[in-house]
């Protein structure tokens, strides 16, 4: 996640599982973790401003890559 701004209140990240560990978002920032069980995370609400940021996601699992579901939902992917 790339945060863009941060001329907003509010909208800091946290993760509940690690004593609702918190980050408050700063320009430039780029915070990479494992979207899994063992991380859920979430957004406290945004009080004032707009928060941009850029987040992208991605897997090591070949099977539960994008282009393998879009295949398979196009009939295009033979599994082995």
């Amino acid at each position: 996640m790339l945060y863009l701004n941060e001329d907003f209140d509010g909208g800091e990240l946290f993760f509940p599982q690690h004593d609702n560990f918190t980050i408050k978002p700063k320009t430039g920032m780029l915070l990479v973790f494992s979207g899994d069980i063992n991380h859920m995370h979430g957004i406290n609400q945004i009080k004032s401003g707009t928060r941009y940021t850029h987040t992208t996601f991605w897997t090591k699992d070949l099977y539960k890559s994008s282009m393998i579901e879009i295949d398979k939902n196009k009939g295009r992917f033979k599994s082995i």
